[in-house]
């Protein structure tokens, strides 16, 4: 037989193990192109504000992709060949030499990766036009789009693939070299060596790891001091070897604490469940920690960037709550006036306020902004409850206190905070995250009673000229009015406006959840490929036990009960530890975010439990399968 006969031959009798390897890839490669093309489009850089910063965005999301497409094709190859073992092992035993079957794989390898190349290329260029319309949906820009040919994207795209193709012949070639005859023939039976540990050590490692994610949980929740960076790196250390220990002792302690408590009456479907999960879980512990660990990372990203797009406006609001401000450089040149009167040619309703500040370096006791890290002075503006009230800013504020404008949120506020103030001291009530000028023009504010102002006014003073429209829809036309006024844009008479910020924090959010986006779905889908193959390899492992099984008269149905419960376990452990560990990282950087971000996190976590479940579901189905197919051979 010809060695291009074996070689579809072999093909088509691996096409279920390879059909879902094969897919993911073109999946990945197709994401890829479109990457690279929008990478280098030119339709992009001319509609997006900050073009050297969208390019460096996308060559950073081209070079994550790369690189979970080399873990996962590396790591499925090894799979691959672990099943395939005996089959490579009978080639040589008939008469095949080593070169032979080595050149076999190649081939196989090397169509493999073709055809991949060349229907994810084609889907690439198929569906670029309509990746580049949803990406200027999410900017929220109204452009029309043709189709997208970028060269330079093509050839980046193939230097990737090339790389991979070298990289698992590479492997293929120490696979069949590294292993002998026998060693083939074993290979499905080969698993990560696990070391015996002895009862009183398992049970202190077992709660060592608990409590080594428990308190990086704790210390999440209290990283904000001055000891910041130590915080974050301990928190890190913490959670991922305590996951490690998790999945490599606790949870097979705890599994096997509970059998003992069964004094050895377990079901059968706990039988078939329990004992395989505790022997994976160990062997595979590196592996799971990597996966829990990435993915919250991933989740994490996902839904901070999604939150941040999803907030756009409110958190412009917060960081801009005047529509359009006015300081006395711009009144002196008459721009208030000017603008104020193409408000009225233009029939535009408005709200106009003067607010008068003033600056004064002030002192503090117990004081901290937020960040953990206690302010004894600083220089911050000064201004009358009642003038902010009047501009739309709500506050309220007893004589003898004062509110601070532009700290971060804070648990509680510390007891007996003061601020002296030329000779007077104020209590610190309440410190408000959000600006009461806008964020551009004064940020550390302080708002006293209106006597108090008066009292410890200086003879000078700043004013501040905001205009508010009371028809929010009117906000773009008012905008297009504001920056035409300018008599010197240069001497910075203008600053940014609300609309300007909401639109520059849609176009930054809106690439970052495009990008973290669609690499969290591959990534997502990569560990889920994994879990996959991973299961489908211990079923090909477990066969002859499925047919002892079936001899003593169990039915497929039984079986299923336990490989069912064994697989969701598989599955659903490193899915909850990684939302665990997601949800905790989103609280310690919830300082980040100055609104409620509960509903992108509701979706973020949907999406990636409805992946997994997809995966599980798809295990299940197809181990079945090979069940049914097992016991009939």
């Amino acid at each position: 037989m010809k060695l291009s006969e074996l070689v579809r031959r072999n093909m088509l009798a691996n096409i279920r193990q390879y059909y879902l390897y094969f897919f993911s890839l073109i999946f990945s490669v197709m994401l890829y192109f479109i990457f690279s093309t929008m990478q280098y489009s030119e339709v992009i850089t001319q509609a997006v504000s900050f073009a050297q910063g969208i390019g460096a965005s996308f060559r950073t999301g081209v070079f994550f992709l790369a690189a979970i497409m080399l873990v996962f094709v590396t790591y499925a190859k090894s799979l691959f060949f672990k099943r395939r073992g005996r089959e490579i092992g009978l080639y040589q035993l008939i008469g095949l030499s080593r070169g032979a079957v080595i050149r076999m794989l190649l081939i196989e390898n090397m169509i493999m990766m073709t055809l991949a190349a060349l229907v994810g290329t084609l889907l690439g260029l198929l569906f670029s036009r309509l990746f580049l319309l949803l990406f200027f949906e999410i900017m929220r820009f109204d452009m029309s789009v043709g189709f997208q040919f970028s060269t330079a994207a093509l050839l980046q795209t193939g230097v990737l693939l090339l790389l991979l193709l070298v990289v698992t012949s590479w492997q293929t070639i120490k696979f069949v070299r590294k292993h002998t005859l026998v060693q083939l023939f074993q290979s499905k039976a080969e698993t990560e060596q696990i070391r015996e540990i002895k009862p009183v050590r398992q049970l202190m490692m077992g709660l060592a790891g608990i409590l080594l994610v428990a308190f990086g949980y704790w210390l999440s929740g209290r990283m904000l001091n001055a000891m910041l960076l130590i915080n974050m790196l301990v928190v890190l250390f913490s959670t991922v070897l305590g996951t490690y220990l998790v999945f490599r002792v606790s949870i097979g302690w705890l599994l096997t604490l509970y059998r003992k408590q069964m004094d050895g009456h377990l079901q059968f479907k706990h039988a078939l469940s329990l004992a395989p999960l505790i022997h994976r879980l160990k062997s595979n512990a590196r592996m799971l920690t990597l996966i829990a660990t990435l993915s919250a990372i991933t989740l994490t990203l996902v839904t901070g960037a999604y939150s941040l797009y999803y907030s756009a406006e409110e958190e412009a609001d917060i960081l801009y709550p005047h529509d359009f401000i006015f300081d006395d450089m711009a009144n002196e040149l008459g721009a208030p006036a000017d603008f104020e009167q193409k408000m009225k040619e233009e029939n535009l309703s408005y709200d106009h306020h003067v607010i008068e500040t003033f600056s004064h370096d002030v002192t503090y006791q117990n004081f901290d902004q937020g960040l953990g890290i206690p302010i004894e002075s600083n220089h911050p503006t000064i201004v009358s409850a009642s003038d902010l009230s009047e501009a739309g800013v709500e506050v309220s504020v007893k004589p003898g206190e004062a509110v601070y404008f532009g700290g971060m949120v804070v648990p509680s506020m510390p007891e007996d905070t003061t601020v002296k103030l030329e000779g007077k001291s104020f209590e610190l009530v309440e410190i408000k995250n959000k600006a009461a000028l806008n964020y551009g023009v004064q940020f550390n504010v302080f708002a006293l009673n209106d006597e108090d102002y008066r009292a410890v006014k200086p003879d000078y003073n700043s004013n501040y000229f905001t205009f508010n429209l009371e028809d929010q829809a009117e906000r773009e036309r008012a905008n297009e009015l504001y920056h035409d006024i300018s008599p010197d844009p240069e001497e910075g008479v203008l600053y940014s406006t609300n609309v300007d910020e909401t639109l520059k924090r849609m176009e930054m959010s809106g690439v970052l959840i495009f990008i973290a986006g669609f690499l969290g779905i591959v990534f997502l889908s990569a560990t889920g490929s994994i879990l996959y193959f991973k299961q489908m390899t211990e079923v090909e492992e477990e066969k002859g036990s499925y047919r002892t099984l079936r001899q003593l008269g169990f039915t497929v149905g039984n079986m299923m009960s336990g490989v069912g419960r064994k697989q969701l376990l598989f599955f659903a452990i490193p899915l909850m530890i990684g939302l665990g560990h997601t949800y905790f990282a989103l609280k310690s950087i919830a300082f980040l975010f100055r609104t409620n971000i509960t509903v992108p996190v509701i979706i973020s976590i949907s999406i990636f439990t409805l992946i997994y479940l997809a995966f599980y579901i798809l295990s299940i189905t197809n181990s079945r399968s090979e069940i049914t197919r097992a016991i009939r051979a």
